[in-house]
């Protein structure tokens, strides 16, 4: 009988010691989405936006449902290491924001380095391990002249200005949407006329222009994009770089 006073006490410590249950695995690791190229129809991965001065970030879906939170990690140039700027819960986030986020603080800044990554978080509070890394760098918007609000007849010449930017834009991209469909109708990459103050491109000059229908409102906006910098810590790696203007209207007569 005695036995089984010296076993007790080793029985009581085991079972209490087993209280909080089998460890947490870690989350899976994130994955953001590739930038596509910035004339496609549907714009994909890291990119500027026109409604404001902002890096739009965006990342695959995870099959992984013990994800509960995502931390977003920026890194400015000219600093020594990432910082946490945002925390994504995914059961109070709306459909969109859960795959997705525009950085537009005031540190984002104009002509500025912008280094992200991404890292998951389950219930317990384990972090995943860090995504992949995607860079940024805002252009100044080009500020678009005409036209602006105007009915057209025939063919529309739209013209626009840039700011003094260091580095400047290497090409211009024209996009052209019906204004309540947002159906794009017309896409085309151009050379920035270096040595001009007010750029300008008349549609009567392209080979293959679209056609407008009478009475119906259209919208375009011009998009910068810079010939990226190399990440001086991994030159295969290219920093892309850009802006898009907001968005003006014409009605086709």
């Amino acid at each position: 009988m005695r036995y089984l006073f010296y076993f007790l006490p080793i029985i009581v410590f085991i079972a209490c010691s087993d209280t909080n249950g089998p460890v947490t695995e870690e989350p899976g690791r994130l994955t953001f989405v590739p930038k596509g190229p910035d004339t496609a129809i549907v714009e994909r991965g890291i990119d500027a936006v026109p409604d404001k001065d902002g890096i739009l970030l965006e990342w695959f879906k995870s099959n992984d449902n013990s994800i509960r939170y995502i931390d977003i990690y920026r890194q400015k140039g000219g600093e020594t290491y990432f910082r946490k700027i945002r925390t994504i819960d995914l059961e109070t986030a709306s459909a969109g924001n859960d795959v997705s986020y525009i950085d537009e603080s005031d540190d984002v800044g104009i002509n500025v380095y912008n280094e992200y990554y991404l890292r998951a978080l389950n219930n317990d509070g384990v972090e995943g391990q860090p995504s992949d890394t995607v860079q940024y760098n805002l252009l100044q918007k080009p500020v678009l002249s005409q036209p602006n609000g105007d009915t057209i007849d025939g063919l529309p010449v739209f013209t626009w200005t840039f700011t003094d930017e260091v580095p400047p834009p290497d090409t211009y991209i024209l996009r052209i949407e019906e204004d309540f469909t947002n159906r794009v109708v017309f896409i085309r990459e151009f050379q920035i006329d270096y040595g001009a103050v007010i750029q300008s491109l008349d549609l009567s000059e392209e080979e293959d222009p679209p056609q407008f229908v009478s009475g119906f409102t259209y919208r375009w906006r011009i998009d910068s994009v810079g010939a990226g910098i190399l990440d001086p810590d991994d030159p295969d790696r290219k920093n892309y770089s850009g802006s898009e203007s907001l968005w003006f209207s014409f009605i086709a007569n």
